[in-house]
């Protein structure tokens, strides 16, 4: 049990403090938690923005989207249910 539960903390630990998640946009848990999720969304949209001006035919379109996601689920309801039924 106690061999489970050290594997647990650490695992916890990684994902909060280091994995980069995709549906956050590419920041880590504890970022996201702590507020410090916004400015470096902006200063990696400027350097994505820069990265394009500078080397134009590597984006076919546009770069990464960088904007703060609002809500993140963990298991998201279905598409047809309305957000007011989900309590």
């Amino acid at each position: 049990m106690e061999s489970a539960r050290k594997w647990v903390h650490r695992f916890v630990q990684w994902y909060n403090n280091h994995h980069r998640h995709s549906a956050v946009r590419y920041v880590i848990p504890s970022q996201r938690h702590s507020g410090a999720e916004s400015p470096l969304l902006k200063h990696l949209h400027a350097v994505y923005k820069e990265a394009k001006r500078r080397n134009l035919q590597r984006w076919t379109v546009h770069t990464r989207n960088w904007d703060q996601i609002s809500e993140v689920w963990l298991n998201p309801p279905p598409k047809n249910q309305l957000a007011s039924e989900i309590k």
